[in-house]
C-alpha cells in the first residue's frame, strides 16, 4: 500500500509538471489551474524534510540549489549568533510559504527558535503538514499577514504559482480578507517572556512587493533588537526600501538579484 502511495504522488506531480508545460505552450489559463488542483498536496522529501507542495512551481523550490546563495548567507548568520551559549536565538521567515527556508533553518539549526509567518490559509495547510511530518520540534507557524496595522487585509491569491500578495492585486484568481498584524506587535507579546537583551534576530522577508508595509510596521523592532534582515525587494520599490533603511540606519548590500542583506550600523 505505501508503495502504490508512492507511484500515485509521483504520478500527481509528474502530471501537474505536464500540465503546466501545457500552459507555458499554449497560455490557456485552464492547464495552469488543473495543475495546482492536482499536485496540491503531494510530497517531496528533500534532505530529511517532507515538503508539501501547493503548485507546480514548488517541485523546483524545495530543491537544495533554490537560492542557494541566499539560505547559505543566513546560514552563516545564524550560526554566529547562535554561537553565544547566553543568547536566544530567533529566525523570523516573513513570507513562509510552505516552508522551504523555515525548516531548512530550524533543521540546521536545532536550538535556534524559528517563526514561520504566512498569510494564505493554503500554503499554510502545506507548511503545517511539514512540520508535522518531519518532527520538527522548534519551528512554530503562525497563519497572518504582517504589515503596517494591526487588522485585516485583502490578500490576492495569484493563479501562476499559488503565490499572494497584499499589494499586487491585478491578476488574482482569489482575493480573501485575512488577519494582519505589525511586527511590532508580534515582539512585544514575545518579549513578554524572552528579555530583550538576550534574543538574536534575523529576519527572512519575501513577500511579493509588500516588503516597505513590513518594514514600516517593523520599526520600533528594528531600533530595539537591531534584527539582521534578507529581505527581497522589488526593483520598483528600491528607492523607497533604501531611503526607509537609511533612516533606520541600517547599511544593505545586494547579495542575489532581488535579494538584499542589512544589518544596523550600530
Amino acid at each position: 500500500m505505501m508503495y502504490l502511495s508512492k507511484i500515485i504522488n509521483l504520478f500527481r506531480i509528474k502530471f501537474a509538471q505536464s500540465l503546466n508545460y501545457l500552459y507555458y505552450l499554449s497560455s490557456i489559463n485552464v492547464f495552469r489551474y488543473l495543475a495546482n488542483i492536482i499536485i496540491y498536496g503531494a510530497s517531496l522529501e528533500m534532505e530529511g524534510i517532507k515538503f508539501y507542495l501547493s503548485s507546480p512551481s514548488d517541485v523546483a523550490e524545495v530543491r537544495p540549489e533554490y537560492e542557494k546563495t541566499v539560505f547559505i548567507y543566513m546560514l552563516k548568520v545564524i550560526h554566529i549568533l547562535c554561537g553565544n551559549s547566553n543568547s536566544i536565538c530567533m529566525f523570523i521567515d516573513v513570507g513562509a510559504h510552505i516552508g522551504v527556508h523555515a525548516l531548512r533553518i530550524a533543521r540546521s539549526c536545532p536550538n535556534c527558535l524559528v517563526l514561520a509567518i504566512e498569510p494564505n490559509p493554503s500554503c499554510y495547510r502545506m507548511l503545517t503538514r511539514a512540520i508535522k511530518s518531519s518532527r520538527i520540534n522548534n519551528v512554530h507557524a503562525i497563519n497572518a499577514g504582517l504589515s503596517d496595522m494591526d487588522g485585516y487585509g485583502t490578500l490576492c491569491i495569484k493563479p501562476i504559482t499559488a503565490t499572494s500578495s497584499f499589494v499586487e492585486l491585478s491578476n488574482c484568481y482569489n482575493t480573501m480578507q485575512v488577519p494582519v498584524l505589525q511586527l511590532d506587535t508580534l515582539m512585544r507579546f514575545i518579549t513578554q517572556f524572552i528579555p530583550y537583551d538576550r534574543l538574536k534576530v534575523v529576519i527572512k522577508i519575501d513577500v511579493e512587493g509588500a516588503e516597505l508595509k513590513v518594514l514600516r510596521g517593523a520599526a520600533l523592532t528594528l531600533r530595539a533588537l537591531m534584527p539582521i534582515l534578507f529581505i527581497e525587494v522589488r526593483e520598483r520599490n528600491l528607492k523607497d526600501f533604501k531611503r526607509f533603511m537609511d533612516d533606520m540606519d541600517y547599511k544593505c548590500q545586494r547579495i542575489y538579484e532581488e535579494n538584499w542583506m542589512c544589518v544596523a550600523k550600530g
